[in-house]
Parts: structure tokens; sequence; C-alpha cells
């Protein structure tokens, strides 16, 4: 046991050390955020060849890579997942099962003529017979002893779609000739899939979306909502890909405007639709490493519903002239962790905000009007700055930290 003298001089040297971190404006939470580990709550996705550009990948929950990077993804803290298709059968690289192997075993689909069915944006890829029980059993065979060589933890699928005429020009297959014939299809893959994977210990995430041209649902969110439903039993998470961004024009913001692009409150739903379900939410966003508004707004949004389990903002990180996307757009500004929900989200004006154990999230969604937010309490801002009260301009976020020692509850 140490001397009297010698524990006055180390809690004098705590304080000095505490001084010096405030000083600097870097709070204790900041200075420990690199030595917990992963930040609960976000990821990356590094497809192609950008991943070896880069660095900084334990600080994230989930990396999601290709094949070429699983191995090295898989030795970082996070959760390691590694891309496959749900659908396309690649004539180049491996999608689940090769496309020697679904050729010479008739797991192509074709169309009522016979022709084989492409994917109309990438024609190296080819439809495969996701409803065959054999092709499901080889694809799940070959995936998971693939994860198992790499010390992958689990994969992400991409392309679980309800409607494949949206990937094949408007072309359906003819042995499934209806949009409603394909997706029992489909979920019968995902069915078999989920089952023998998660058997064998790997997460499942999907990247499910549900388009059905000239219904209303697919620009609100409630068709995903009704595809996500029937998905979740069958696997770990599901996946919103430009989560709170137009797809049709990510650099656009959802917002609780009228335009057809806006509908935030319906896509923001989605997060509570996979949680209630059982399964984790993830959010895929595309955006510049600089551009921290916009992972701001992604990252509060996703906050507001998060239950503080599994599940992530990921981001997929896009280049510009002045921000390269192989840096890493890992800032304080979106990726600073305050700790667990406290509370359910509640409406301020047009905006929205949440409590946390170590801070608070304030959201203000609208397409044009300015939110005040008291806040109760002194919280700190990115930059180690102090505010009481905070005004977002509309389509913006903040994630604030407690100030106090001690956490507020």
């Amino acid at each position: 046991m140490p001397s009297r003298p010698q524990t006055r001089a180390t809690l004098i040297a705590m304080i000095v050390a505490l001084t010096i971190g405030a000083v600097a404006g870097v709070t204790r939470h900041q200075a420990a955020d690199a030595a917990e580990g992963p930040v609960p709550g976000i990821g990356i996705q590094r497809l192609g060849s950008s991943y070896a550009n880069a660095a900084g990948y334990d600080r994230y929950a989930y990396v999601i890579t290709g094949r070429a990077d699983a191995a090295a993804a898989a030795t970082q803290p996070g959760t390691s997942l590694v891309y496959h298709s749900g659908v396309s059968v690649n004539t180049v690289w491996d999608s689940g099962v090769p496309y020697s192997v679904a050729s010479a075993n008739g797991w192509l689909l074709t169309s009522s003529s016979g022709e084989l069915l492409r994917n109309v944006n990438y024609p190296d890829n080819y439809i495969g017979d996701v409803g065959n029980s054999a092709y499901q059993a080889e694809w799940a065979r070959r995936v998971g002893d693939y994860l198992a060589s790499v010390g992958a933890d689990g994969v992400y699928i991409d392309d679980v779609i309800a409607d494949v005429t949206t990937m094949t020009g408007g072309i359906a297959p003819g042995r499934y000739p209806s949009q409603a014939a394909w997706e029992d299809a489909m979920v019968s893959f995902v069915t078999a899939i989920g089952a023998t994977l998660r058997a064998r210990g790997f997460y499942v995430l999907l990247n499910a979306h549900k388009y059905i041209a000239g219904n209303g649902g697919s620009d609100d969110g409630s068709l995903e909502a009704q595809w996500w439903r029937r998905l979740a039993p069958s696997v770990s998470g599901l996946m919103n890909e430009h989560f709170v961004q137009n797809a049709a024009n990510p650099a656009q913001f959802r917002a609780t405007g009228s335009e057809w692009y806006n509908q935030w409150a319906g896509w923001q739903g989605l997060v509570a639709v996979a949680q209630n379900a059982g399964v984790d939410f993830f959010g895929l966003t595309y955006a510049m490493p600089a551009d921290t508004r916009w992972l701001r707004y992604a990252k509060g949004s996703f906050l507001l519903d998060w239950d503080g389990g599994g599940g992530a903002l990921i981001v997929n990180p896009s280049p510009d002239a002045s921000s390269p996307g192989d840096s890493d757009p890992w800032s304080s500004e979106w990726a600073v962790d305050i700790g667990r929900p406290s509370g359910a989200k509640y409406q301020v004006g047009v905006g929205w905000r949440r409590n946390f154990s170590e801070g608070t999230v304030v959201v203000n969604p609208s397409s044009g009007t300015f939110q005040t937010f008291p806040l109760g309490a002194a919280y700190a801002m990115p930059d180690g700055s102090t505010v009481t009260t905070v005004t977002l301009s509309p389509m913006s976020a903040l994630i604030l930290r407690s100030t106090g020692t001690t956490p507020p509850v």
C-alpha cells in the first residue's frame, strides 16, 4: 500500500492532467475513446481497393469489406462483415456461388424466352436462382467456409430485393413471373441462408430493399418496413442504404418537407421496425469525410431511435477533390460516444431531442425552419466549448457531451 504522501502526489498529478486536458479542449471521454476500443453505433464500409489507404479501423464497431480485405478487417476489434450479393452471380469475382458452378448446375435464371438474365447496370452479373434449394445450400456452404477461413465475424448480403425487374430492366424470370413469386423466392433464400450461417455462429446482415414502381410506399419507407418484417426472423441485422438521404441524389438530405424525396419520418421509422422485430438496424450513408454537417445529421437521426445495443450508422466514404474517399471519416463531430439512451426521444418544436447517459442529441429534420433547443444543463460542443442552448439550421444535428464528471441520468 502506498504511503500517504505518495497518494496525495498521485491525486495532484491526476488533477493537473485533467486540467490540462480541459484547457486543450479534450474531455476525459475524448481521451478515452481510442483506448476503450470501438465506439458503439458506428461502422465503416470499404469496398474496392480503398481499405489499405486508410487507418483507424479499430475505432469502428463494424467494418464491412470485400473479400480482398476480409482477413485484414477480421483482425480489428469490431465486427467484421464480408460483402456478398444475394442475387448476382458475377463472372469475375466470387459473389457467393461462382459463375462456372451456377452455370453448370442450371442455377442462372432466364427470361420466358430462355435468355439469361443480367443486371442491366452491371453486365458481368447474372441473376441466380435464389428460390432453388440446391443453390441456397451451395451458397451457404461456400460463404460459410470462406468466412471461417479468413476469421470474419459474418456476412453482408447486398441486393436482397423484393422485385428483381428493377435490376433486369423490367424483365421477369420465367420461373418467377410475378413480383409476388420472386419475393417468395427471395424470402426462401434468406430463410435458408440465415439458418445455416447463424447456426455456424456468423452474423447475417442484409441490405434489403422493396421498390414497386408507382406505389407511394416506395417513397415513404412503408414498403421497406413491410419487406423487413418478412425477412427479420432469419437474420441478425437489416440495413437501409442511403439512410436519410435521397437515393437518387445522395447529396440531398431527407427532411420533413413536402417533396417526394423528403419523407424523413417514414424512413427514420425503419430503426424501430428492425429493433421491434428483434434485429439490429444499420443505416448506410455515402458521405465525404469532410462533410461533418451531413455525418452529424445521419448519426443524430440514428441515435434518436437506436436501442443502444447492436447496429450502427455505416459510413461509405465518398471522394471529392479536397477530401479523398480513402481517408478516415472519423471525427468527434459525429463519431463521439455519448453512452446509452436514458429515455425516449421527444419533440421540441419542429425538432427532436434524446438524452443519453453521457450526453444528448438534437436533430432538426425540418426543410426550412430553424429550431432552438434549451438544454437545461451545460454540454460540450465537439470543439470543447460549452453551451446551454443551441439553435439548429434546417436538416442538421448536434451530438453533445455531458460536461459533468458524473454523467446525467
